[in-house]
């Protein structure tokens, strides 16, 4: 008896031992994948948002937008994803975390390399019409990604949500932070086409790269088993 207590004793002492070996290893492969891919598409969604403020109103002004008009194409963005944020989130768990996610991504790729052809427009009312059909359509794109990846996120990293959202948050800062410069930068180098076709390209490479990195989802966002 004195024998199999010292044993369960050791043995229980054994278990305690290696439960800290399991939560020092950290994030897995998968989940370190999954927070770089986030992170980089919460970089690219609001440096689109950001990367036209310092040329987009001188052309805009030249093909006869007034300033209230500009300001209205800047804020539709942000209206339309507050909008349509509940209603796409009501139907995350029929389409799935993952297919939601890479179809809002593509749709803010594709959104972004036509914007950049816009000015090529002659007539003033088109272009307008134009911009806020494009810009509402990549602002229900950047809705439907941010929606996905919150689900994702809450899968991925049940017991690091604080931690991985604070992360997200600062790529989501810097993409505010570092667009207006970059904008202003490569629209001195090429003009106003470049900033949103090279944006929009590394977007969509970006989309191909997460095909293949993010696992399968379900209910919402579950990974499935036997994903890796």
């Amino acid at each position: 008896m004195g024998e199999k207590s010292h044993a369960n004793e050791y043995g229980s002492i054994d278990n305690e031992l290696e439960e800290p070996d399991e939560q020092e290893t950290g994030f897995t492969r998968t989940q370190k994948l999954t927070l770089l891919s986030v992170s980089f598409v919460s970089f690219a969604n609001f440096v689109s948002f950001s990367i036209m403020a310092p040329f987009f109103p001188v052309a805009a002004s030249n093909k006869g937008a007034s300033d209230t008009v500009i300001g209205l194409i800047f804020g539709l963005t942000a209206l339309l994803m507050f909008l349509s944020s509940p209603i796409l989130g009501k139907f995350l768990p029929h389409i799935g975390a993952k297919t939601m996610y890479l179809a809002g991504v593509f749709t803010c790729a594709s959104c972004d390399i036509i914007f950049g052809f816009l000015d090529k427009l002659p007539d003033t009312t088109q272009f307008i019409a134009v911009c806020f059909v494009v810009r509402s359509i990549e602002a229900l794109g950047a809705a439907a990604a941010e929606t996905a990846c919150f689900a994702i996120i809450a899968r991925t990293f049940p017991n690091n949500l604080a931690t991985i959202f604070s992360v997200v948050e600062v790529f989501t800062g810097l993409g505010l932070m570092i667009g207006p410069p970059l904008g202003g930068y490569l629209y001195s180098v090429g003009g106003y086409t470049l900033p949103f076709v090279l944006l929009g390209g590394c977007t969509l490479l970006i989309v191909l790269c997460n095909i293949f990195i993010l696992p399968p989802q379900t209910d919402g966002g579950k990974p499935e088993s036997g994903s890796i």
